[in-house]
């Protein structure tokens, strides 16, 4: 039979812990036949939180249900979870984040216009080693302050230029490692047009 357990992390779990700062999962309820799941509202308790890592988690679509209390966050690592869809304004409370780590899974396909959503102040961006084959238009219009991005090892074949206009600080982009890879025009008109962009794919 199929001994897999569900061990479900919720709001009660971290009550009294008003002053918190630093959160790290990953791992931390890790055994052979666990796996983990957030409740919706799971860090409503825990609204000081400057830095949480999460790991070995089935998240479900991250929404901002799921990441509400969240409003002091500034770096967001995650690794190791099953992320299939990054909801539009997911991070659209979460103002004052500046690094976001790993976000996703091998099921996250896409990155919708709005996912990013109200992330003003974010400085770094890892999406890299998902299953992402689609940018939607718009997608990092609101990443005013993006300075690197990570999007290797994904399904990309594409990246035109115009996904990254406006990101005026952004000085570096990681796009190695994608199956069947960025094109090369997409690639030369990066370089050419925002010369200030180390591009590398």
């Amino acid at each position: 039979g199929n001994d897999d357990v569900a061990l479900t992390i919720d709001k009660s779990t971290f009550e009294g812990l008003d002053s918190l700062s630093d959160l790290n999962l990953y791992g931390r309820f890790e055994s052979v036949n666990n796996f983990m799941r957030l409740a919706p509202g799971t860090f409503e308790s825990v609204r000081s939180l400057t830095s949480l890592a999460v790991g070995k988690f089935e998240l479900g679509v991250l929404s901002a249900r799921l990441l509400g209390g969240l409003d002091s966050l500034q770096a967001l690592i995650q690794h190791d979870s099953t992320v299939p869809r990054l909801a539009p304004d997911a991070f659209a409370h979460m103002h004052p984040l500046d690094y976001l780590s790993r976000v996703g899974s091998t099921e996250l396909g896409q990155i919708e216009r709005n996912s990013l959503r109200g992330l003003h102040n974010l400085t770094v961006l890892n999406l890299s080693s998902n299953a992402i084959a689609l940018i939607e238009p718009g997608a990092f219009a609101h990443l005013t302050k993006l300075a690197s991005l990570y999007i290797q090892s994904n399904r990309l074949r594409a990246m035109p230029v115009e996904l990254l206009r406006g990101l005026d600080r952004l000085k570096q982009v990681y796009a190695d490692f994608n199956q069947p890879g960025v094109s090369q025009t997409d690639a030369d008109q990066i370089r050419a047009q925002m010369p200030k962009i180390n591009f590398s794919c």
